[in-house]
């Protein structure tokens, strides 16, 4: 099966991809024909994607979700306050209404 992503590029099972609309990226964990479209199943997301709205990804474009959930483990005093000081930071922030309105 040559299935192909929106560049033209052929795609298959283990490959990284983006789905462009949204940005949703991640391993093809499964590839299936439904409906005459060829479709990928990006690994942890459980949705399929239509690979005419996929663009396959270079290794160093992708970013591993697994790395994210490693870093997420590590709370040392450290990280917690720097964590505490960014809400802190963001606490003082104020949203103003005299910005220009957009165009359309």
């Amino acid at each position: 099966m040559d299935v192909k992503d929106a560049l033209e590029n052929t795609i298959e099972v283990g490959d990284h991809v983006v789905y462009v609309p949204t940005g949703t990226n991640g391993e093809i964990e499964d590839i299936r024909i439904k409906d005459e479209k060829y479709w990928v199943k990006i690994k942890g997301t459980g949705m399929w994607y239509v690979t005419s709205k996929v663009e396959l990804l270079a290794d160093n474009e992708f970013e591993d979700k697994e790395e994210y959930k490693e870093l997420e483990k590590d709370n040392t005093d450290e990280d917690i306050e720097r964590i505490k000081q960014r809400k802190d930071d963001m606490s003082n922030f104020e949203l103003q209404d005299e910005v220009a309105e957009g165009g359309g």
